[in-house]
């Protein structure tokens, strides 16, 4: 629950920083490169655990889309900031939803990366609770419901 918690206190000022093109100020891809690392890397060890497990055995599961999504966002913005131009500090996410780009190295999708972690860690929150819920009502030895 508390890896949930921090993931999504450190997600929030990410995203408003990535969709909220008037809240730009100078370097804040850099910001929200600092806030969603932690998110990604620490947020999502459970998922990234269960790849290395399951990669050790030749298979791949959920986890292993998950890591690959969120590895894919983080390492091309942090490719993006280095050597592309999205570390200048005057760098703009500019236009709407379907305008042109015309330089792909001056997009950062650390929001995405981020926001994609924390809605999987509530949905195994979620997913948890509903099982220790569903579990309390199991019939005992004698035949009666216990609560």
């Amino acid at each position: 629950m508390t890896r949930l918690w921090v993931s999504a206190a450190l997600a929030v000022p990410v995203v408003v920083l990535g969709m909220i093109p008037a809240w730009h100020f100078p370097g804040w891809q850099w910001v929200s490169f600092v806030l969603a690392v932690p998110v990604v890397v620490w947020g999502g060890w459970p998922f990234h655990r269960a790849t290395i497990a399951n990669a050790r055995h030749g298979a791949m599961t959920m986890d292993t889309l998950i890591t690959l999504g969120t590895g894919a966002a983080t390492l091309w913005s942090i490719w993006a900031l280095l050597f592309g131009t999205a570390g200048r500090l005057d760098m703009r996410h500019e236009g709407g939803t379907f305008a042109p780009v015309h330089d792909p190295s001056s997009l950062v999708y650390f929001e995405v990366a981020a926001v994609v972690t924390v809605f999987l860690l509530l949905g195994r929150v979620i997913e948890q609770r509903s099982k220790r819920a569903a579990g309390g009502g199991r019939a005992r030895a004698d035949g009666s419901v216990g609560a």
